[in-house]
């Protein structure tokens, strides 16, 4: 298998990449009982674990581990349970078991509620990228999506008022965020759950539309409308210019600090525009609590084109010095931040369609070799902001989008002047952008001033 590479006029990236690729892949385990996967939980653990596995997944996917991760998400999708009140496993080991350290029975189990409507998300993203359609119409799939979306919430939704609370007497059993500091049993709704939820409703809404289900589409991204307005007209908090992370049982929000509860609005598109850059700046003044929080921070803030942030957040993330830098979201996330952040790649299954912008910090370059998108391999070579290169290597044609940060007047397409379009990004920054068709074997540069 000829895997990804990449290298940069910056020594660090490089090195960043080269470290992350390989400790990355020395977690691949191959036709145990529960066939091949991926460590994505505490190391030596011999298992994967919900959240981690979503995390994980698009640095996976790079690896060309996509296969792989389609067998996990299986796991998840084919365990979901009445039983369980439409929870799954939320650890499995690698002899095809719920984690004993997690799972007694049926009764007695560790979940973080969030989990299933994250999946929906993961699954999403996995078929924009892979176009495999069993993520959009599979029956297993679409059974966990209707089931979640509809008997999860009527059961965890204790009050009826449409969002899964915080409840003690659930125990581990039901835990309403990925946050599990026993101090939050005061707290009523915390922050990412829903953002959990919003993401869920407004996932299933895209996939209802692939599959022309438009009446249904249009209920859930309602539905998902709602929690943005709820979340971005209640949960403000102006002191900090962020938001808050719990509401408590006697309806005040609290000013306590939780790292997830503000990298999951973020991440999931939850957060208005005017809002974001407040966030982001609350986020990198408070910093983790611990690595996995971390492993977050530098791909959001490229999202976001905080570029210099990113930078620094993707070193410190890579540093040999970081305490249990071993854990393997670490080397899976410092994959994906490169990937989509400092190179800005996209891809769109629906439209076949590849998206690139620079996001390097300097003048050099930036060279990315044997990206798996679809059934193609891609590579693309960023020069400073003004260049950029991309040849579909193997595959049916795709088509490419070229974007450059503001205005530019002049463009050339292998040296050939050429005309751009202009648009604004989700935070109404000008952007400019070329598209393309790009056929097996073709490469294309663009220039641009």
């Amino acid at each position: 298998m000829t895997r990804i590479t990449f290298n940069s006029s910056d020594e660090k990236l490089t090195e960043a990449f080269n470290w992350a690729k390989e400790q990355a892949l020395s977690y691949v385990n191959y036709e145990d009982k529960v066939g091949d996967w991926y460590e994505a939980a505490l190391p030596n653990r011999k298992s994967f674990c919900m959240r981690d596995v979503f995390h994980q997944s698009m640095g996976a996917h790079f690896l060309g581990l996509q296969h792989i991760t389609k067998n996990m998400l299986n796991k998840f999708v084919e365990n979901i349970s009445s039983s369980r009140d439409w929870c799954t496993y939320w650890e499995i080991n690698l002899n095809n078991e719920p984690c004993q350290v997690d799972y007694t029975n049926d009764d007695d189990f560790w979940y973080n509620l969030p989990a299933n409507f994250e999946l929906i998300n993961c699954c999403y993203n996995q078929y924009l990228w892979t176009g495999n359609l069993d993520y959009i119409n599979g029956e297993s799939y679409l059974y966990f999506y209707n089931k979640t979306l509809n008997d999860y919430i009527n059961h965890w939704d204790k009050d009826g008022d449409g969002f899964i609370e915080f409840n003690e007497v659930n125990g581990r059993r039901g835990i309403a965020s990925y946050n599990e500091d026993k101090k939050n049993q005061d707290a009523l709704l915390i922050a990412d759950m829903l953002a959990a939820q919003y993401t869920g409703a407004s996932t299933y809404s895209k996939i209802l539309s692939l599959n022309h289900d438009y009446e249904k589409a249009y209920d859930y991204q309602e539905q998902a409308k709602g929690i943005k307005e709820i979340y971005n007209n209640d949960w403000y908090n102006g002191n900090t210019k962020s938001f808050y992370s719990i509401k408590n049982r006697d309806g005040i929000y609290t000013d306590t600090y939780i790292g997830i509860c503000n990298t999951m609005p973020l991440r999931f598109d939850l957060v208005d525009t005017p809002y974001i850059q407040g966030v982001l700046d609350y986020i990198y003044e408070k910093g983790a609590y611990n690595v996995e929080e971390l492993s977050y921070f530098p791909e959001l803030f490229y999202k976001y084109g905080s570029t210099k942030k990113g930078y620094e957040l993707l070193l410190k993330l890579s540093d040999p010095q970081l305490k249990r830098r071993d854990y393997p979201e670490v080397s899976y996330s410092v994959i994906a931040t490169i990937v989509l952040g400092v190179m800005g790649v996209k891809a769109d299954y629906s439209y076949r369609t590849v998206s690139t912008i620079s996001q390097l910090n300097d003048t050099g370059y930036g060279k990315l070799e044997n990206v798996p998108v679809f059934n193609n391999h891609i590579s693309i070579h960023h020069k400073g902001s003004s260049s950029s290169t991309f040849k579909n290597i193997s595959g049916e044609p795709l088509y490419w989008k070229a974007i450059f940060r503001g205005r530019k007047d002049k463009v050339w397409v292998n040296d050939k002047p050429y005309m751009m379009i202009y648009e604004k990004d989700s935070l109404g920054q000008e952007y400019s952008y070329v598209t393309l068709l790009v056929k097996e074997g073709c490469e294309y540069n663009i220039r641009v001033i």
